[in-house]
C-alpha cells in the first residue's frame, strides 16, 4: 500500500500497488489546489508482509491550473460522447485542428461505418411501424459509430430544428430523405436548408400546406416557418401577416412517384401545383414588403423570393444563432457569441461553417470554466455516449435487435421518441427539459442493462483495455474510465464511489491476475448514472 497525503488540505488517502508492475496512480482534484495553485504531495509506503521493512517519504510539488486545451468541448459538444481513441486523438492533434477536421466532413474516412449499412433495416420496411423502428435504429447506429461526429450532432440538429413526423398519411420515406440532406448539408447555406424543408413532402403533411389552396387558405406551415424557422415569435409579425404568408405558399405540395406496392412504401416529392396557388398580390407589413402576384408555373417564384428574404432578415440571424450558441455553448446563450455569430452570417451570406468557425475558435469558448461541462446530455447524447464509452456494439451475427432494442427503449422511456413526437418546436435542447426523474430512470434502466450483459451479448472486451492501456489497480481504472467517460471532468465522490465498486466487498481489485469482469461491469453501470455523465 502506498499513503498519499495531498497538502495544503491535509487529505490523506491509501492507494494499491500493482502486485506485477509495482505501479499505482494518485488522483488530485480542482478543491486540492489553493489559490497559488500550488500543493505538496507526500508519498509513504508501507509494506503488508510484516515486520522488517522500512520506508522514506517522498514529497513533490505540483502546480496546477483549469486545462483551456479544448479537449472537454470538442468531446462534449462536438460528439456524442468520448471514446478512449478519440479522447487521445484530440489531445494530441489539438483542438483547432479537430476543429477543421469535423468541419470538412468528406475529409474523415468513415467507410466503416458506411459498410455495416445502417439504413439497412429502413430500406426493408414494409410498413410504418418498421420504418419508425428502423430510422430510431438508424440514427442510434449514426450517433454511436459515426466518425464525422460533428456533421451527425449538426445534422440532427437541422432535422429537429425543422421537425416534420407523419401525420396519418402515406408520406414516410421523406423523413429517411429529409435526414439525409440536413445531415449532408449541415454546414452549407441556411436559405438551402429553408428552401428544402418548405419543399418537403413530410413538412408539407405536417402542417397541412398541402391542404392551402386560394380562397381557403391553412395557415399552420406560414405561422411555424415565421415562428419556428426563421424570424421567431417576436419579430413583429401580425395575424395578417400570417394569412398573406399562408397566400404566397398555396400550391406548395407533393406528387406520388411511385412504390406503395408489393411489400414496399410510396414515395413523393416536391410539386407545385398552379391551380390551388392564390396569384393575388401579398403585402406582408412586418417585412415591408409586397411579393407581386403570378400566375401559372412561374407563381412558384413568390414562395422563393419569399424564403431567400427570410432567411436574410435580421431576426432570423439572431433567432438561428441564439439556437445555434444553445447547443454549443450554454442553456441560456451568451449575448456575445451570439452577436458573433450573426457578424459571421452577415458577412458570408448564411455560411453556417463559417458561423460555427466563430463560435467554437472564440478563444472565450475553451477557456471560459462557466461554458465547459455546462450542459445537460438529451436522452440521445446520454444513450449514445454511454455506448462509446462501453466501446459497445451488436455482436457480429447477431444480437442487433436486443442491442438495439434496450438503445431504443431507454430514449422512449426517457421521452424522447423520434418521428412521433406531435409538437412542431421538436425536442427542447435545454436540460431542465430532460431533468426529471421519470427520464432519468427510464434511461437508466435500459442502459444499465447493456453495461449488465456486455461481454455476453454485445462485442466488447472487458478485459484487453486494461490490459492494453497498462492498467493494473482499481485507481487507475478508475481514472481511466472517468477520464474517458467525462473528458476528464468528474467529482472526487463520484472517482471514490468507483474505486470501491471495483474493490468489491473484499476490497480486493488485481485485474492481471483474475478476471474482475463482472467488477468492471459493475463499474461502468455506476458511471452511468453518476450526476458528472449526465453533463456535455
Amino acid at each position: 500500500m502506498v499513503e498519499v497525503t495531498v497538502g495544503p488540505n491535509a487529505r490523506t488517502v491509501n492507494v494499491d500497488v500493482g502486485p506485477r508492475t509495482g505501479q499505482f496512480a494518485v488522483r488530485l482534484f480542482a478543491e486540492d489546489f489553493p489559490a497559488d495553485g500550488e500543493v505538496s504531495v507526500t508519498v509513504t509506503a508501507s509494506s503488508t508482509s510484516g515486520a522488517g521493512s522500512a520506508s522514506a517519504p517522498v514529497t513533490y510539488t505540483i502546480e496546477g491550473a483549469a486545462p483551456t486545451d479544448g479537449v472537454v468541448q470538442a468531446l462534449s459538444r462536438m460528439t456524442f460522447g468520448p471514446t478512449a481513441d478519440l479522447y487521445a486523438r484530440v489531445r494530441a492533434q489539438g483542438f483547432e485542428a479537430f476543429v477543421n477536421e469535423q468541419l470538412n466532413p468528406n475529409s474523415i474516412n468513415d467507410g466503416a461505418f458506411e459498410s455495416s449499412g445502417p439504413f439497412s433495416r429502413v430500406q426493408g420496411a414494409q410498413n410504418g411501424y418498421q420504418f419508425k423502428v428502423g430510422m430510431r435504429e438508424s440514427l442510434i447506429a449514426h450517433s454511436i459509430f459515426t466518425e464525422r461526429q460533428f456533421q451527425e450532432v449538426m445534422g440532427q440538429f437541422w432535422s429537429n430544428h425543422f421537425h416534420a413526423i407523419n401525420k396519418d398519411t402515406t408520406v414516410r420515406v421523406q423523413a429517411r430523405e429529409d435526414l439525409e440532406y440536413y445531415r449532408e448539408n449541415a454546414f452549407g447555406n441556411f436559405e438551402d436548408l429553408l428552401l428544402y424543408s418548405a419543399r418537403s413532402p413530410l413538412m408539407s403533411q405536417y402542417l397541412d400546406n398541402d391542404t392551402s389552396r386560394a380562397g381557403s387558405i391553412n395557415e399552420n406551415y406560414a405561422r411555424e416557418i415565421l415562428e419556428l424557422h426563421t424570424v421567431g415569435v417576436n419579430a413583429g409579425y401580425n395575424d395578417q401577416d400570417i394569412i398573406e404568408v399562408a397566400r404566397v405558399l398555396t400550391g406548395w405540395r407533393y406528387e406520388n412517384i411511385g412504390g406503395g406496392t408489393n411489400g414496399t412504401l410510396p414515395n413523393f416529392r416536391f410539386q407545385f401545383d398552379p391551380t390551388r396557388h392564390d396569384d393575388g398580390d401579398k403585402t406582408i407589413s412586418f417585412l415591408d414588403t409586397t411579393i407581386a402576384g403570378r400566375s401559372g408555373a412561374a407563381g412558384v417564384e413568390e414562395g422563393e423570393e419569399l424564403i431567400a428574404i427570410l432567411a436574410d432578415r435580421e431576426e432570423t440571424r439572431n433567432n438561428i444563432c441564439a439556437k445555434l450558441v444553445q447547443l454549443l455553448v450554454a442553456d441560456n446563450p451568451p449575448q456575445d457569441f451570439i452577436d458573433a455569430c450573426t457578424q459571421s452570417w452577415v458577412a458570408t451570406d448564411g455560411n453556417i461553417r463559417a458561423a460555427l468557425e466563430t463560435i467554437l475558435l472564440n478563444p472565450a469558448y475553451i477557456g471560459t470554466v462557466q461554458y465547459q461541462r455546462n450542459k445537460a446530455k438529451t436522452p440521445i447524447e446520454y444513450v449514445a455516449s454511454a455506448a462509446r464509452l462501453m466501446n459497445v456494439a451488436p455482436r457480429t451475427g447477431g444480437r442487433q435487435d436486443q442491442f438495439y432494442g434496450y438503445m431504443r427503449a431507454a430514449l422512449e422511456s426517457s421521452g424522447m421518441v423520434h418521428y412521433d413526437f406531435p409538437v412542431p418546436t421538436g425536442f427542447p435542447e435545454v436540460g431542465v427539459a430532460w431533468n426529471n426523474s421519470g427520464s432519468m430512470i427510464g434511461r437508466y434502466s435500459q442502459v444499465t442493462q447493456v453495461a449488465r450483459f456486455a461481454d455476453q451479448y454485445f462485442d466488447i472486451d472487458l478485459r484487453n483495455f486494461i490490459t492494453r492501456e497498462n492498467l493494473e489497480t482499481a485507481e487507475e481504472v478508475a481514472a481511466y474510465l472517468l477520464t474517458i467517460a467525462t473528458a476528464d471532468r468528474y467529482a472526487r465522490d463520484e472517482y471514490e464511489q468507483l474505486v470501491q465498486v471495483l474493490k468489491g466487498t473484499d476490497g480486493i481489485f488485481e485485474p492481471r491476475v483474475s478476471d474482475e469482469s463482472v467488477a468492471v461491469r459493475k463499474a461502468l453501470a455506476a458511471i452511468l448514472v453518476m450526476p458528472s455523465f449526465q453533463l456535455q
